[in-house]
């Protein structure tokens, strides 16, 4: 991340007056390896993944991009290989988030 800020957000490019970004949808896309029900106020986290979100809003605003609502997945953990039934599980969570990025994607494009 470190190095895509250095390289890609710098001024000229990504913000001020002959910024390239401008007017682009920003679709944030990520999955998380705990469970959903550890981003909950009274979880583990003590946060929900919505509160981690408004520093890509206000990077979009900076940027001019057109923030678009996330897609993403928790409970995407490690799971042991020799396990068949829980890699093919984690398998399908990830073909879904995939399907819900893709339709996002489209539907940020009509």
């Amino acid at each position: 991340m470190k190095l895509w800020i250095d390289e890609v957000f710098v001024h000229g490019f990504a913000h001020g007056s002959t910024a390239k970004l401008g007017g682009k949808k920003l679709i944030v896309s990520f999955t998380t390896g705990a469970p959903a029900t550890l981003y909950q106020k009274d979880g583990f986290f003590k946060h929900s993944v919505e509160d981690y979100l408004p520093q890509f809003e206000t990077f979009a605003a900076l940027c001019g991009l057109d923030y678009q609502q996330p897609v993403y997945t928790c409970g995407i953990g490690y799971t042991d290989r020799g396990n068949e039934e829980a890699v093919n599980a984690q398998k399908q969570q990830a073909r879904e988030h995939a399907a819900r990025l893709v339709a996002a994607i489209q539907a940020a494009a009509a």
